[in-house]
């Protein structure tokens, strides 16, 4: 499914509530390794690069950073 810019920018608290039940009633997908994101699952993620400090935890600038 596909969403629009609406289903981001005006989530209400009834919907991400919803998304999260759906979430958790998730069953593991059958056919293919990851299931679609919702929106409420891509708001949540944007919002963690600005709270953790992603180098820290591995990637190509800290492999870098080691070969040094």
């Amino acid at each position: 499914m596909g969403y629009t810019e609406a289903d981001y920018l005006d989530l209400t608290p009834a919907q991400a509530a919803r998304q999260w039940r759906s979430i958790i009633a998730r069953a593991w997908p059958a056919k293919r390794n990851q299931v679609d994101y919702v929106p409420v699952e891509t708001l949540l993620c944007v919002a963690t690069m600005f709270v953790v400090e992603h180098s820290r935890f591995g990637g190509e600038s800290k492999a870098l950073s080691l070969s040094r």
